[in-house]
């Protein structure tokens, strides 16, 4: 997946703020980008995954 500057930038702070390893940061997808970036925690995502899919 391909992001703007900022938007990749932001996503790279988000998950060292998270303590997220950056080979998982790879592995998302557009949906944990996304709600991510709206500030839901890489736990809280894998909540709503399991729920919504």
């Amino acid at each position: 997946m391909i992001l703007p500057k900022p938007t990749e930038e932001r996503l790279d702070h988000l998950a060292h703020h998270w303590g997220v390893h950056p080979d998982w940061v790879n592995a998302w997808d557009d949906f944990d980008c996304s709600m991510i970036l709206d500030g839901y925690s890489p736990e809280e995502v894998m909540e709503l995954r399991r729920l919504y899919y």
